[in-house]
């Protein structure tokens, strides 16, 4: 099975993205990176990928064929 990579348009991706790029520069390898901490939750909510509305991220997700995906056996 072909590695996974999560895209950037999802909030998953985008912090891990964000974090590697971060952790690159003396002042990010200081931060901690998490969903609620005030840095990324504001980046969440500027970029768009903030929200509470079930349906809408099923539908984000769905759109790029990730749903369930982490339901599937590796083995």
């Amino acid at each position: 099975m072909p590695p996974l990579t999560l895209p950037k348009t999802t909030a998953i991706g985008d912090i891990i993205a964000y974090a590697n790029y971060k952790m690159m520069t003396k002042e990010g390898r200081r931060n901690r990176y998490t969903f609620a901490g005030a840095e990324y939750f504001k980046r969440m909510q500027e970029t768009g990928l903030y929200s509470i509305n079930r349906e809408e991220i099923r539908s984000r997700i769905e759109k790029l064929n990730l749903l369930d995906v982490m339901n599937q056996k590796l083995v």
